[in-house]
């Protein structure tokens, strides 16, 4: 195996790395470099993870209606079952509807987006 020069301190080196060098008349150079160059500098590693995309999610103006009603809906239905002191099977029946309501709100939720 040959020797090499060094691009950096001139030097002969077996095996060298990959690096950025920073020329004295400006700019920089990728070349070669002996190990004692790479412990002195700063290793320059490019950026290889791709941007972070945000999903913005617009619902329609329907969509955002229907769940206002359905929210009030629901609320009325609560109100309703927080009012019946006297029967089970009433009050059962109303907290039945306040659970599909919410049920509804979450679906329109989940698929009322584009």
């Amino acid at each position: 195996m040959s020797l090499s020069r060094c691009k950096g301190c001139g030097g002969e080196y077996r095996k060298g790395s990959i690096a950025v060098l920073f020329l004295q008349k400006g700019g920089s150079a990728r070349t070669r470099v002996c190990p004692g160059c790479v412990k002195r500098g700063v290793l320059v590693v490019p950026e290889l993870l791709a941007p972070v995309v945000k999903r913005v999610e617009k619902r329609s103006e329907a969509v955002e209606e229907a769940i206002r009603t359905l929210t009030t809906y629901m609320k009325a239905a609560q109100a309703c079952a927080d009012g019946i002191k006297d029967g089970y099977s009433r009050r059962a029946f109303q907290i039945g509807r306040v659970e599909g309501y919410e049920s509804a709100i979450e679906l329109l939720k989940k698929v009322g987006a584009p």
